[in-house]
């Protein structure tokens, strides 16, 4: 089968964000398998990318980017005549026609937008995505033969919206490389208690929650650490809170990571927090418990099954500083029930959320909507 599958920037050797790596675990495993995949993205080609990449140069806001890769794109498949289209992202199937579409919805528009912050920045984005985001989304989605959710709740998301009828509907989460991320052979133990966030460093992401958490539960007397690796537009602000916290000897900024990297950090961490204020299902908070990681996590939807009730981690409920540090508090109080946790995580990830089942799932919607009816 030949597969184009569109993506935005994509870098290979330290991917950005969970729907990055979905893209390149899905289009390597959909290549393992015979399968004749093109990987289409933006930006600039470095030296390192694999054959079956091809990249486009687009502009540089990020919704005009996806429509114009989108574009671009649709004027090269009558040349390269695919079977069908695999688009990582709405809109980058807003133009595509003349051939069967299936979306990959990792967040909507409408969620996404809901998450926003009422500074400023949060304001702007809320437009952006409500005004140029979602009419095109809607109607990418209304166009599509088949809709791909990460979850049941973006999935009930996307049919709530009326775009795409039920039957259109298939949930195939993201999938995680059980050999990379795996628990470490012996995990050091504390004091410390050394806590880590993953993610792009975006205000969604509300890693500056993790630093007041941090700060409170030390000064209640627990000694606790923070690492947060990744990288984004709020770096700098987030250097400048680590600075002149009471924490700052504390808190570490690590960067973007490569995979190794991560599964290092994953391995010398105690806990993942995932303070976010929406999420699709994040890749990291997968990878962290396949790492032998509980995930202590805000009531984001969806939060309360990822961590299966307390079986795997810690829903907070209460996502204030106060309400986060305390939280942390009850998992350091008890480090054999939250090792508990981590061992239950590794249990439950490797039986969901092996890339192997994930592609064949994936595998089988691509055939389902290419085979004659």
């Amino acid at each position: 089968m030949r597969v184009a599958l569109l993506a935005t920037e994509i870098d290979f050797a330290r991917p950005a964000g969970g729907a990055a790596r979905y893209a390149i675990e899905a289009w390597k495993a959909l290549r393992a398998r015979g399968h004749d995949a093109t990987l289409w993205c933006y930006g600039p080609r470095p030296a390192g990318d694999p054959p079956g990449v091809e990249r486009l140069e687009v502009g540089r806001i990020p919704v005009l980017r996806a429509l114009e890769l989108s574009t671009r794109v649709n004027a090269r498949l009558a040349r390269d005549a695919p079977d069908v289209v695999l688009a990582n992202y709405p809109l980058l199937a807003r133009h595509v026609v003349g051939v069967p579409v299936v979306i990959i919805v990792h967040s909507t528009m409408r969620g996404l937008g809901n998450a926003a912050g009422w500074g400023p920045r949060g304001i702007a984005e809320r437009l952006a995505r409500r005004v140029l985001g979602a009419p095109h989304e809607r109607a990418a989605l209304a166009a599509c033969t088949a809709a791909v959710c990460v979850n049941d709740h973006v999935a009930h998301d996307v049919v709530r919206s009326g775009a795409v009828p039920d039957d259109r509907v298939r949930v195939v989460p993201g999938g995680v490389d059980l050999t990379r991320f795996s628990p470490p052979a012996t995990r050091q133990g504390g004091p410390p208690f050394r806590l880590l966030c993953v993610g792009r460093l975006i205000a969604l992401k509300r890693f500056d929650l993790a630093i007041a958490a941090l700060e409170r539960l030390r000064a209640r007397g627990t000694d606790a650490t923070l690492a947060i690796a990744g990288t984004g537009p709020e770096r700098g602000r987030l250097a400048r809170l680590a600075a002149r916290s009471s924490a700052r000897g504390a808190i570490e900024l690590l960067g973007e990571l490569d995979g190794d990297g991560l599964a290092t950090a994953y391995g010398r961490a105690h806990a993942l927090v995932l303070p976010s204020r929406h999420e699709g299902l994040p890749l990291v908070a997968l990878e962290a418990m396949a790492s032998g990681l509980g995930v202590v996590a805000t009531g984001f939807p969806g939060a309360d099954a990822l961590v299966g009730h307390g079986e795997r981690g810690v829903l907070v409920t209460d996502d204030s500083p106060d309400g986060l540090a305390g939280a942390l508090a009850h998992v350091v109080a008890d480090p054999a029930a939250w090792a508990a946790c981590g061992a239950n995580a590794r249990v439950w990830v490797a039986q969901h959320y092996a890339w192997s089942a994930i592609v064949d799932r994936l595998d089988e919607v691509l055939r389902r909507v290419t085979s004659p009816a």
